[in-house]
């Protein structure tokens, strides 16, 4: 079972109508392969001149809904039926399937990258912001809460980068993918766009409406193919302005008024027209100008092929030598971008050579500001435990001040119980003068004990004020302690500061790093992409050269042929002529015998006439007389002497064809014959079916004769 659908579609301002058949019901995209490899031909061969080839494209399809009687869209297999009609509708002028396909693919792959450059410049800027957070999070925080933030930040700022760079990485190249296909898409495509040419070109010359003649036609298949190709305006008749035309255009140089006795002698009716029956009587009288006509036609419709196939030919090679200039064109474009791509790279080298050196310099000021951060930090401590231990001394020394305060006041107390114990003696001394030696006695170990207080109380008086001035010089040490601890944290701070900032800078030259990498090897990928885009140009421009070159070689050859083809049929025409002029002597001299043979005939048939009126006259004694009856036949013989017999008499016929034909082998042996055995068989020429009374005029014409 054949599944046939009917699809039509514009193709230059011209509607082109096709039947395409499928052993089943097709599928869209069979359907658009199939409408796309046909119209693409035909889009080829009716392209105008001046105008760019450009690949037939289906966009979309139309069927012709039978139901209800209007164009509805193609979305499905299942709408079509046997013999529907489809309109097929191209996408938008100009553009190809190279050029489409290729837009697309690197708009996907533009988007793709700037997607991934999007991503990064949002990351590193969240990036950022959470570091500028970190930071102040880390001032507001504990030292060990910051490291534990700023590694964490760290880690978090090198996945992000990281996760940036392979998203980059990965778009890069699925974009080398991508135009490494588009590369050799393009050059599949031009290369099948070259053979549809030539098939178009073939196509086109294969296509031309040229009469068939064949080699082996006989005398009534010739008469009919000079006769149609003759009627130039189809009107079944030939006027005689057709036949002027045909012996000038097939170069019989007949003068005029030869060339109007023949359209005189074919006019039979004397209508102004010669009809086929005509035509054949004419054929009949002259078998040579027939073959002449039919060999001639041919070679002139051959000759027509053979130039519509040099000018199909000569435009193949324009178009050919256009592209291959295009070629070289976008084979050097291709050289110029991939220089530029080489020097792209190369400055993409050196600026990733520079961010490695800062990334280095930046790692190398990182652990110098983690080693200072470090030391800061033991100083610090150091600075806390000089605190802790002063503060120590302080705390004992205002021990020490307060024991010598309770010892003063304890020794004051001890005094005052001195003084009134004094008192108390004194008044005893001045109450009791019994015991005044006791007394005195007493008096005067009371004096050296109060004498011994004083001095105690003395002593502890300046061990307070050196406990004073031990606590005083223990709190300014403390005091100075305090400020050296403050400083040391300033210190630590500024150095955990600096330490951030390297972190920072260091992360910022990693990113750099990275991204120098990222793009590194996207110019990487891109003058991969351009060499292989080159390579395509290179591999097309090359192909475009030999196509030319062979084109150029079929024009040369062909030219070549078409100039022996022509130069042999001259020759041909030039031997024929005197045949052809023979033929007409040979036909007016046969014309003017049938003449005088008719008017020997009437002269004759008079004669008889009277001579039997004449012996119906006489008496029947005369009529049976033997001497008058040999009278009379020896009078009728002398006559058959001076006259030929009729020509519907056998004997009469044959001695009248042996007559042509000596004249013909006369006229054959004076003619020069050529040896054509070496041309090739379609240029040589037999004459099967030739009429026994042409066959000595034609004679001299079977040895050669062009194609």
């Amino acid at each position: 079972m054949v599944f046939t659908v009917l699809v039509a579609a514009d193709v230059y301002g011209t509607k082109g109508n096709f039947e395409v058949t499928f052993p089943t019901v097709p599928t869209l995209s069979e359907l658009t392969r199939q409408t796309e490899s046909i119209y693409g031909v035909e889009a080829a061969a009716r392209r105008p001149v001046g105008t760019l080839a450009a690949p037939f494209l289906v966009s979309r399809f139309q069927l012709y809904n039978e139901r209800l009687q209007q164009w509805v869209d193609l979305t499905a297999p299942g709408q079509l039926a046997d013999r529907c009609q489809v309109f097929a509708f191209q996408t938008t002028a100009g553009s190809s399937p190279t050029s489409s396909s290729s837009s697309a693919a690197a708009n996907a792959a533009s988007a793709a990258a700037t997607a991934a450059a999007n991503h990064a410049l949002a990351t590193e800027h969240a990036i950022a912001e959470s570091h500028a957070q970190a930071q102040a999070h880390a001032q507001a925080h504990a030292h060990a809460v910051h490291n534990q933030m700023q590694a964490n930040h760290a880690a978090a700022a090198q996945a992000a980068a990281s996760h940036a760079i392979t998203q980059h990485a990965a778009a890069a190249s699925h974009a080398t993918q991508v135009a490494a296909s588009q590369a050799e898409f393009a050059t599949s495509q031009a290369r099948a766009a070259a053979q549809q040419q030539l098939a178009a070109h073939a196509n086109a010359v294969s296509q031309l409406i040229i009469p068939a003649f064949s080699d082996t036609a006989t005398h009534e298949d010739k008469t009919r193919a000079v006769f149609e190709g003759l009627d130039t305006n189809n009107n079944k008749v030939l006027e005689p302005e057709e036949l002027r035309q045909a012996f000038e255009l097939l170069h019989i140089d007949f003068s005029g008024a030869t060339i109007t006795d023949l359209i005189t002698k074919a006019d039979l009716d004397r209508n102004g027209v010669i009809s086929y029956n005509e035509w054949q009587r004419f054929s009949e009288n002259f078998p040579t100008l027939i073959d002449s006509f039919y060999f001639r036609l041919k070679a002139y419709w051959e000759d027509v092929r053979r130039q519509q196939e040099i000018r199909a030919s000569k435009e193949m090679l324009a178009e050919l030598k256009e592209r291959s200039q295009q070629a070289q064109v976008d084979w050097l474009e291709a050289q110029r971008d991939s220089d530029a791509a080489r020097s792209r790279l190369s400055a993409q080298e050196v600026a990733l050579a520079q961010a490695i050196d800062a990334q280095r310099a930046a790692e190398q000021a990182l652990l110098e500001g983690r080693r200072d951060v470090e030391r800061a930090t033991a100083d610090l401590r150091a600075r806390e435990r000089e605190l802790v231990a002063q503060r120590e001394r302080e705390a004992q020394a205002a021990n020490l001040h307060a024991d010598c305060v309770r010892d003063t006041e304890a020794a004051q107390a001890r005094l005052a119980q001195a003084q009134a114990a004094t008192a108390a003696a004194q008044e005893r001394e001045r109450h009791a003068a019994v015991t005044l030696s006791e007394a005195q006695a007493e008096v005067e170990r009371q004096r050296q004990l109060t004498a011994q207080r004083s001095a105690e109380v003395a002593d502890c008086r300046s061990r307070e004020q050196a406990a004073a001035l031990a606590a005083t010089e223990a709190v300014r040490d403390a005091t100075l302690a305090s400020e050296r601890l403050s400083r040391a944290d300033l210190d630590v701070a500024a150095k955990q500061q600096r330490e951030k900032e390297l972190d920072a800078a260091h992360t910022q030259s990693q990113l750099e790093t990275q991204r120098g990498t990222a793009r590194r090897d996207e110019e990487a990928n891109a003058l991969q992409i351009q060499r292989q885009n080159e390579e395509a140009a290179h591999h097309a421009r090359l192909e475009a050269q030999r196509l030319s070159e062979e084109a150029d070689r079929k024009v040369v050859a062909l030219e070549a042929e078409n100039t022996a083809f022509n130069q042999k049929r001259r020759t041909v025409e030039e031997q024929e002529a005197p045949l052809l002029e023979q033929e007409i002597r040979l036909r007016s001299q046969r014309d003017a015998l049938e003449e005088k043979e008719a008017k020997l005939r009437g002269d004759h048939r008079d004669f008889c006439e009277a001579t039997r009126a004449a012996e119906d006259m006489v008496s029947p004694t005369h009529r049976a007389s033997p001497v008058r009856e040999y009278a009379t036949l020896a009078t009728a013989a002398a006559m058959s002497a001076q006259m030929p017999t009729p020509l519907h008499a056998t004997h009469a016929q044959a001695a009248h064809m042996s007559h042509l034909s000596h004249m013909q082998a006369a006229a054959a042996a004076a003619t020069p014959r050529h040896d054509y055995s070496s041309y090739p068989t379609s240029a040589r020429l037999g004459y099967p079916g030739t009429s026994p009374a042409s066959a000595a005029i034609e004679t001299p014409l079977k040895t050669g004769r062009y194609a």
